[in-house]
């Protein structure tokens, strides 16, 4: 430390580079941008929204999980934010500046071996300039928080790609977790990400060594078959609901739980007959596909082939965590609305499908790593729980999760509040606010395909495999089906 104290102020300049003090005006710019005067304006309608859940939370009045204002962890940091600072318009939004604040410092720091040195400062600055991240990272809504997790999920798993280390499906099952505690948008990130990994599957499906052109055809034709035999059993089942539905009689299941008379074995059969008659044609599909996934199809799909396959390993670690999170699309197509929950054959069709893709998910993530995937979900849907529930004070915020997220999003499809055209957001919106990072980005795309640049980008869009085949690659499959390098 005394060593440290006489050391000439010249040497220690001489350790700054450049691209260190940038940074830093980028980082002190952003702390400005989002700290200064942020609890001056008015708070609007949807920050209202916002700020009196928060506020009963704090209150010790509690929270319970509304769709209309999407996902619970907004508020519990609000109320933290209120707790550890006090309870203000500065105080509500500090949390979202703060996670506007971070997503700079992480792309301008983190992202450097994938953007390249002078690419994540650029990206810093985007981000710093952006008039969207700057309006919403001083605004008390999901936005600037949404764009953190969706930057660290994406970290997490370019990391996986690079080290292959099973740290990093942790970190990315965690991440992936508060995205969808944070706001509906998480499934148009999953999507984005599993059509992104499907890609990447199929080159290395391609880079697969087959010395038996018979065993290729076979282990192809078994998994399609597993992909066809869902789609077919899924389907069917939601045809079958949706005849069932029609026929079935209606009755109000909050006006019978509010019945004061007791209840007698009649009138317990009589409430449970129509469900079954309801729920039986749509589950025997889904029953008989179990069956035949675990009495033959499971020991013919040889997914050890794919075993270094690190693009196949996330596309089935995420495509297994969101499969139960799916589960209104299927009641919607069954004609039902998934938020009904006073109609007992809308609840029961819910627990079904849920229950189905949390079996299905089980029974796949097993088959992929079995000492692995019961601990990642575990992370996923532990963290999924504790917020939905507001640690386990809200036991029905499980299920307005798990339906009613989607299940409101859907509807709103329709609803179009702004009464924008379709081409808003394409030709007006983004070109007159975002226009820099527009014209960067078809610039960048050009150059690629001009090949301009060093290929770095184009290693990056492969997810660092290094633009050569990976050693697993090189086995070769038998008649027999052992494996030979």
């Amino acid at each position: 430390m005394q060593k440290f104290f006489e050391e000439p102020i010249e040497n220690l300049f001489k350790r700054i580079k450049i691209r260190e003090i940038v940074i830093a005006l980028v980082i002190i710019l952003a702390i400005l941008s989002r700290v200064a005067g942020l609890g001056d304006r008015v708070m609007s309608h949807d920050e209202v929204n916002h700020v009196v859940p928060a506020f009963d939370l704090f209150s010790g009045r509690g929270y319970r999980h509304d769709p209309v204002t999407h996902g619970p962890l907004q508020f519990h940091l609000m109320a933290l934010s209120y707790f550890l600072f006090g309870d203000n318009d500065f105080t509500s939004r500090l949390p979202h500046a703060i996670f506007s604040i971070a997503t700079i410092v992480f792309v301008s720091t983190y992202f450097r071996k994938y953007l390249g040195k002078f690419g994540s400062i650029a990206a810093g600055i985007l981000f710093t300039i952006s008039p969207f991240m700057l309006f919403y990272g001083r605004y008390a809504r999901n936005d600037a928080i949404c764009v953190f997790l969706g930057i660290t999920a994406i970290y997490g798993l370019l990391r996986y790609f690079e080290s292959n280390e099973i740290k990093y499906l942790y970190y990315f099952s965690a991440t992936m977790a508060l995205n969808f505690t944070a706001k509906e948008t998480a499934y148009i990130l999953a999507a984005q990400l599993l059509i992104f990994l499907f890609i990447l599957f199929i080159r290395d499906i391609l880079l697969i060594r087959w010395t038996e052109k018979r065993s290729k055809i076979r282990i192809i034709l078994m998994n399609i078959l597993l992909i066809a035999g869902i789609s077919i059993a899924v389907i069917a089942s939601v045809l079958l609901f949706k005849s069932s539905y029609i026929k079935s009689p209606s009755f109000d299941l909050i006006a019978l739980t509010n019945d004061q008379m007791p209840f007698i074995i009649d009138e317990i059969f009589n409430f449970i007959s129509p469900l079954l008659i309801f729920a039986g044609p749509g589950l025997t599909p889904l029953i008989i596909f179990v069956v035949f996934f675990l009495a033959f199809l499971r020991k013919h799909l040889r997914w050890d082939i794919l075993e270094g396959s690190r693009s196949f390993s996330i596309l089935i670690l995420l495509g297994t965590l969101v499969l139960p999170l799916l589960a209104p699309f299927l009641v919607r197509f069954a004609g039902m609305d998934p938020l009904v929950y006073s109609d007992p054959y809308v609840l029961l069709t819910n627990y079904i499908f849920i229950g189905f893709f949390f079996l299905l998910s089980y029974i796949i993530g097993s088959l992929w790593n079995q000492d692995h995937w019961w601990k990642l979900a575990l992370t996923f849907y532990g963290i999924y729980t504790i917020l939905y529930t507001t640690f386990f004070t809200n036991n029905v915020g499980l299920q307005s999760g798990m339906v009613g997220s989607l299940g409101h999003w859907l509807n709103q499809q329709s609803v179009q509040r702004g009464g924008q055209p379709t081409y808003y957001y394409a030709f007006i919106l983004i070109p007159i606010y975002e226009f820099l990072s527009v014209l960067e980005q078809h610039s960048h795309f050009i150059s690629v395909l001009n090949k301009k640049h060093s290929g770095q980008s184009a290693q990056m869009l492969v997810a660092t495999h290094k633009q050569e085949k990976p050693k697993w690659s090189q086995r070769r499959v038998t008649r027999k089906g052992s494996l030979r390098i």
